[in-house]
């Protein structure tokens, strides 16, 4: 369910299956979504989706995490390269430690990741800051 008022403010580019995520996208973006409980049946006919809706629509909600919520997007990359990281250099150094041997290819490697983890932090940081400027300057036009 969507009120009128909010829909007519959607800014669609989608088609398809595709509109549902980007009107949840959209809409989340503004903090004002609440769940209302459903009763479902037992469906009549058959599926009209297939797996591939399912991969087009994973696509979809990437390009819509860049787009609407990019600091959540950015924020995972840089978690997919920090830990990796973190357990690299934790295990290099348990080695120097424990047994007296340096491997520097998986340090370099991990420090790699680290400054790519850094640096990722500081895009979502940006970018979050970005996109509360742009709701502000938004929220002032429409005062005006």
């Amino acid at each position: 369910m969507i009120s009128t008022d909010v829909a007519r403010g959607l800014e669609l580019n989608t088609r398809g299956f595709d509109v549902e995520v980007e009107i949840a996208a959209q809409t989340a973006t503004s903090g004002r979504v609440t769940e209302v409980p459903i009763a479902y049946r037992e469906r009549v006919g058959r599926q009209k989706l297939s797996w591939k809706h399912g991969f087009q629509i994973i696509r979809i909600v990437f390009g819509l995490a860049r787009r609407y919520n990019p600091a959540l997007l950015f924020s995972g990359l840089v978690t997919l390269a920090a830990i990796p990281a973190l357990f690299m250099l934790g295990w290099v150094a348990f080695e120097v430690v424990l047994h007296g041997v340096w491997h520097s290819g998986y340090a370099l490697t991990s420090l790699m990741l680290l400054v790519f983890a850094s640096q990722g932090l500081t895009v979502a940081t940006i970018s979050l800051m970005f996109r509360r400027m742009e709701k502000r300057i938004i929220r002032q036009s429409n005062k005006n």
